[in-house]
């Protein structure tokens, strides 16, 4: 076994097993991280499937929220993502990528002054984020038609 995967395998272990005995909070963050590195391998009905259990667990965790969505918009669910990444925004209003990932989705779903309001708002809390750059270029663009 690669020590790459043996690291990995010892945190999801250390997680799933250990976390448990700090509370929900701690096991849903661990559940978070998960649905992450499901994410990151490409398995995202893996990835919703903790991210569902880190929000049953702790439902104030604005990145399970937002992290779900994002997979969501990935999969071209556009509503679904839409609705997590709201509630991220609930949750932690200076959570910029959630309104870059909300705002796309509006364009997806051909609601372009929506999206021109997220972009802003992702660009005002992160002026550095090239994808809402690029994004609100587009929704702009668009509005225009």
């Amino acid at each position: 076994m690669s020590k790459k995967i043996y690291i990995a395998v010892v945190f999801v272990l250390f997680s799933v097993l250990f976390v448990g005995c700090f509370g929900n909070s701690s096991r849903a963050r661990a559940y978070t991280n998960l649905g992450s590195k499901e994410a990151l391998n490409g398995n995202f009905e893996s990835a919703i499937e903790n991210y569902n259990r880190a929000i049953e667990l702790d439902p104030s965790i604005a990145e399970a929220h937002f992290f779900r969505g994002n997979i969501y918009a990935s999969m071209g669910n556009f509503e679904k993502a839409i609705e997590d990444c709201t509630e991220a925004i609930r949750l932690n209003p200076n959570l910029s990528v959630a309104y870059s990932i909300r705002g796309i989705s509006y364009i997806k779903l051909g609601k372009d002054n929506e999206a021109i309001v997220d972009l802003e708002e992702a660009l005002r809390l992160n002026p550095n984020d090239e994808s809402a750059k690029q994004a609100l270029e587009t929704a702009k663009f668009l509005r225009n038609f």
